[in-house]
Formats: C-alpha cells, structure tokens, sequence
C-alpha cells in the first residue's frame, strides 16, 4: 500500500475539523514520504475491514476500515527523533457513528520518555508526533515509536468524552541510534607483514535508516604501516579487512568505526588492539653436530621471523658464536642466519642450546602482539668430542694467573699464595679429584685474630690437601716447594707437578726499648673519658695533670721504639701485639688478671710505649702488683690478601709496693717502693717457627695466640 490514503473514500462531509495537538510539538500530518538516499521507517498495519461487528450494511460501496501507522522519519538525528504516530478510518466509518483516535508513544531502552493522544481532525485522520529531544553521547540507545489505534464512536463522546471507544491494533518500529559500540574485536593483534580480516561485535554499526556507509579505519598517533577497512557490516557485528606492513608501528592501535546520521558523523572506537612482532621459530640447524676443538665452523640456522636484526647466543661446551649474514622476508620459513662457530675446548662434549633472539622489524626493539609471547626460539647442536682422551698430562700450578709448575717464584712472607690446579686441554676426561702435598717450610693457613673483640687469636691449619684451590702463607723465609697431581674419573692418576718459592722477608733487625726506673705515686685529677678517678695511683712511669688522654705529662714506664736494622722491609707496615704473662696484685686488694691480650689487637704501630697504673682507693694501706707481658713486633708486607708474620718479642717487668699509714685518700702519704729493676727482661728475641711458649704466653710457629682479652 501506498501512503497516498486512496483507500479511504471520503464521501460524507466533515462533521468536524480537529487539529491534532498532543504532547509532541510540531505537529506534522500526512503519511511519510520516501527520502532519496535514505528512507523512513514505518510500520503500516494495512487496511482492518471492521465492516462486522461495528458496520452496519450500507450497499456495496459500505465499508468500514482503519489503518494505523508508526514512523520514524529518516531526518532523525543523534540529538532528536522526528516521529508520527497516525490512525486513519474510511469515511463510510463515519455513517455508522466512528472516526479515529490515536495514543502515541516513544520509549528509549523500554523507558517512556514522550507520549500523546488526540481525536479525528475531521477527515478521518488523527496524529500526534513531532521532534523528541534525546541524547546519545554516552552511547546507543533503542528507540521505540509505538502507535495504539482506536475506533471512536463519537455519537456518545467516544474515546475522549467517556464514551465507546475500542482498541483495535498496535503498530511499532523500533531503531538503535547513536554512536558506534564496539564491544570486541577478534583477534586482538596482527602480526608485522601480514594481512586478513577481523571481526567487530557491538552494537549501532549501520544508519538504520540506510543511505550512509560505514567505514572502518586504524590509527595510531603518528603510527605508520597499519591499515583496516570494512568488508560486510550489520547493525551488531562487522569484519574489516586489514594489512600491516613488515615495518609497521607496532604497539597499541584503535580500531575505528563512523557513519553519517542526520548530517552528523558518529563514531566509535577500539582502543585495545595490538600489532606487534612475530615469534621466531627455528626449523633447521645445518650442520648441527660440531667437533670439539675446531673454530670457525660455517652454520646455517633456518626458521621464521628472526626481525631485521638478529641475535645469536650458545650455551654450552664453550661455543661462541657470529653472525656473517642474515635475511628475513618476513614470511613463514623465509628468516635464515649465516654464522660462524667455534668449540675451541677440545675436550668439550655434549650439547650446546642455541638461542636465535628477534629484535621486531621497525628497530625499535620487539614487540610481544600477545601476553607471553616470547621473542626468542632455541634449538640444539651436538658436540662431537675428540678421538679418545691421550694420557693425563703433569697438570699447570697457576699463581696470580701464570703457570709456575717446575719454575721459582719469588714471594714475601705473609703473602697469599694461592695455588690452582690446572688440567691440560689433552686431557679429555674430567676430574674426579686433585691431592695436594703440603708445602715445605713452615706453611699455615692464616692468622685471624676475631674481628670483633678479639677475644680469640690464632694460627690456621693448612686447608684439606683435596682442596682446589690450596691457600696458605709463609710466614718464615726460605726456599720451598708445593706439589699437587690430579685423578681422572677413569682412575688415571697424572704426574706430579711441583712450584718452587724463594721466600723473602725483613731480616737482622731489632726494636730498641727505654725503660722506666722506678714505681712512683701519681696523684691525678678526675677524668671521664676513659674514667679515671682522682686522687693517688700506683704507676709504673711518672705521670702529672689530669690523667685524661690530652692533660697528662709524663715519662712512660716502657717505650717501644721504631724497628731498626730490618732488610727487605720496604713497602710493608710493622705492628705491635702484647700478651700479659703475669699480672697479680696482692696486699689490701687481691686481683689476678688472665693472661691473655693486653687490650686490642693490634696494640699499636710503633713507636708505642706502656705505663700501667693502678687506683689506690682510700681504704687500702698497702698494694703490691707483679706484671709480666711480652709485646710482639709484627711485619706486613703490602700484597694483596697478606697476613702479618711474627719478627720478635720483647719481654718485660717490674714490681712494685704502695704502702700508706693515715689519711690515705691523699697521695703524698703513700710511698712507692720498686722491687729490683723494672722494665726489659733479657734482649728482644727475634721469633723462630719452633717458638711454642714465652712465659706464660702460648706461641704457635713464633705468632702470638690467646684465648682471652687481659684487660
């Protein structure tokens, strides 16, 4: 049927003129006419014969119809619905006491949001409809044009004056309109140099008034080399054929979508679409066993997708690789890489993994299209080991990097030697276990006083003789030896290779000492730090001022002079360490300090010098101590690593009584009285490796050693 009403034969004069004016402005009567590139949408009940039962017969020309109309006109825009809703009855309807009434309504997303109602405008027609505001901006909606129909008897006020008034028919259309919703897009990347289509699901892809392509595009800021347009599109679902170029931008893309609506262009986009690179996969490795000892193999490794820029790495046996050449046509089995291989251990065997690594195409590094993709692929050569392993040759002894097996070397005592057994390349066969035999000459394996209280100080043992490497010290000079052999896991045990060492050290020197005469009575003031209580001490030297570090003045009991005499000495430090031997204090105090060292390790550089003291409290009348200790002369050369080595030690002593009658808080009523000659006992001893006690100190080759702090 056509929207030129010829259907209706109006054949009885007006009874009325109504002009239809509901809820809508704008009222626009008469049927939609058809647009040229586009058209409206109309859902057109046909012609209802109502003839029976609201007709009565009126001759063959008698006839009672209706007709009812939904539209949406094609001049809709994302901001406004131009709509009609319209119900039309013949002109015989009017003879038997009907016209027409209409109740229009417009729903987006099932929500009423206009609506109207009106009578016959008199010519058997009765319409609302007009421009219904909208908004689209937060995306498409459905939008529902719904006309209800009625028959109206007018004769007793019909539908809008209380009277009969019949429901006969409902007509509808329905369109998605706003901007483009794409909700997916399948598969979420394309691969550099290659082309295909995808797939966009989501809603409001066409005009649905027709008459408006829709196109679809990528883009990428300033990206290059990426390209998609549309194939097929329906209202909810699009492919789009696509093409990305070897070198294209790869990295986040959107996907695009647009169409025109009422001159205006909506659009809607994808923003999680990735281009990236292939993974590299390799196919071949030719050759793909290599000998052991050989350099410079020619290999060809074959596959796809190793990028414009290649990297190859072996692991295993040794190899090492480069790259002479490399080509990539970015397709399946069109990537290839020319390189050079070399195992130069001629003992090596088993396998090497080879990693070919793509860095993209574009040179600005690969680009996974794809959580966990990986940029890299490996496969694997075989290594062909030499013909039989020879016999174990007499192995290397390496020392600071050279081989010093059947040489002298010179070294300083103290210095670490550290010795490193070393199989030559002939021998093909691993070893099971290396012996070494200790070292001639008095050889231990360190000297390590407790780092943080020097509670404990002592001599190392030689580290187990299976030990490679084998590290120990000279602390005495001479000419001695090292030998060390290895056993093969086929239970060929090598010859013996054996190191000499000249050892030099500082030689034909003494440390000179001065000693004090006597005991005397100081009589000093307070200090806090170190706390030093005022008033008279008993002390070996004489001591004046506050006894504080910076106010007292004095003689030393015993001075520790600089070494003198020593050869061989330069670039090395000297120290001290002193051992208490004796320490007893007896009369109105009884007190026996532990032998052991005298404070800290090391004592001090020399020069240095020691004046003990003791506190005369007010309550004591009399205080003998008797000390004995043994200071150290150490020597250090400046190698890396080194030990200090004992040179010799100076024994020394004194004796002394306090004794007070009254008023012994002050300290011109005590008298000092010095038992024999305090200071050195005998001459500075140089240290010998048979050293094993001084006194009461113990020695092990000559070096100081305790077990506890004296004092």
């Amino acid at each position: 049927m056509t929207w030129a009403r010829a259907f209706f034969n109006f054949l009885f004069p007006l009874r009325r003129t109504l002009l239809g004016v509901g809820l809508f402005a704008g009222l626009g009567l008469g049927l939609p006419q058809l647009a040229l590139a586009q058209q409206n949408l109309v859902d057109d009940s046909g012609v209802i014969n109502l003839y029976d039962p609201y007709c009565l017969a009126g001759g063959p020309d008698d006839g009672c119809n209706l007709e009812s109309f939904a539209v949406l006109y094609d001049n809709t825009t994302p901001s406004n619905l131009d709509v009609l809703n319209e119900t039309a009855v013949s002109l015989d309807s009017f003879d038997d006491g009907w016209d027409a009434y209409v109740v229009g309504g417009v729903y987006q997303d099932s929500t009423l949001i206009a609506t109207g109602q009106i009578g016959d405008n008199g010519n058997g027609i009765a319409a609302v409809g007009g421009n219904v505001p909208i908004n689209t901006t937060n995306g498409p909606h459905d939008y529902s044009v719904v006309t209800d129909s009625y028959y109206d008897g007018y004769v007793n006020g019909g539908c809008e004056g209380g009277g009969t008034c019949v429901f006969i028919i409902s007509t509808q259309v329905v369109a998605e309109i706003g901007p483009p919703q794409i909700n997916s897009v399948s598969p979420l990347y394309a691969f550099v140099g290659t082309s295909g289509k995808l797939t966009l699901n989501g809603l409001s892809f066409i005009n649905p008034f027709g008459g408006s392509t829709t196109t679809i595009s990528a883009s990428s800021g300033s990206g290059t080399g990426f390209t998609a347009s549309a194939s097929t599109v329906t209202a909810t679902q699009a492919t789009a054929n696509y093409s990305a170029a070897l070198t294209a931008t790869t990295g986040f893309w959107n996907i695009g979508m647009s169409y025109t609506l009422g001159g205006t262009i909506l659009q809607g986009v994808f923003g999680n679409f990735t281009v990236g690179d292939p993974p590299p996969s390799i196919s071949s490795v030719s050759p793909n066993q290599w000998t052991a000892g050989q350099t410079n193999i020619a290999v060809i490794i074959s596959g796809s997708y190793f990028g414009s820029n290649p990297q190859l790495t072996l692991v295993g046996a040794g190899a090492t690789s480069s790259i002479t050449s490399h080509t990539d046509t970015g397709q399946a089995g069109g990537a290839q890489i020319h390189a050079n291989v070399s195992v130069p251990n001629t003992c090596a065997d088993g396998s090497v993994v080879i990693t070919v690594t793509s860095k993209g195409y574009n040179g600005t590094g690969f680009t996974p299209a794809y959580s966990g993709e990986s940029s890299s692929a490996t496969a694997s050569a075989t290594i062909i080991p030499v013909a039989g392993p020879l016999a174990p040759l007499a192995p290397n002894i390496l020392f600071n990097g050279a081989n010093v097996a059947g040489k002298t070397t010179n070294v300083v005592v103290g210095q670490q030697i550290k010795l490193t057994g070393q199989v030559p390349t002939q021998a093909c066969v691993s070893v099971q276990s290396w012996k070494w035999t200790p070292p001639t000459g008095t050889a231990i394996g360190g000297y390590t006083p407790t780092p943080t209280s020097y509670a404990t100080g002592s001599v190392k043992a030689l580290p187990a003789t299976t030990a490679n490497p084998y590290t120990f010290y000279w602390g005495y000079g001479g000419t001695f030896t090292v030998s060390t052999q290895y056993t093969l896991t086929n239970g060929e045990t090598s010859p013996v290779s054996t190191a000499t060492f000249k050892v030099t050290g500082p030689t034909g020197g003494k440390m000179i000492v001065t000693a004090y005469s006597k005991l005397t009575i100081a009589n000093l003031a307070a200090c806090t730090n170190p706390v030093i209580p005022a008033g008279p001490w008993l002390v070996y030297g004489s001591i004046t001022g506050s006894g504080c570090p910076n106010g007292a003045s004095g003689t030393a009991g015993m001075v520790f002079n600089s070494p003198t005499g020593y050869s061989n000495s330069s670039g090395g430090s000297f120290s001290l360490v002193q051992l208490i031997s004796t320490d007893t204090i007896t009369g109105s105090a009884s007190l026996t300090n532990p032998a052991g060292l005298d404070t800290a390790y090391p004592y001090a550089a020399p020069p240095s010098n020691d004046t003990p003291d003791i506190f005369l409290k007010s309550t004591y009348t009399t205080l003998t101590r008797t000390f004995n200790a043994n200071m150290f002369l150490l020597w250090r050369s400046s190698t890396a690593n080194s030990i200090p080595v004992p040179l010799g030690y100076q024994t020394w002593a004194f004796t002394g009584t306090a004794t007070c009658s009254t008023s012994c808080g002050t300290a011109s009523n005590w008298k000092a009285t010095t038992t024999g000659t305090p200071g050195p006992v005998g001459s500075f001893t140089a240290s010998t490796a048979s050293q094993t006690k001084v006194g009461n100190d113990t020695l092990r080759y000559g070096y100081p050693t305790w077990t506890v702090v004296s004092k």
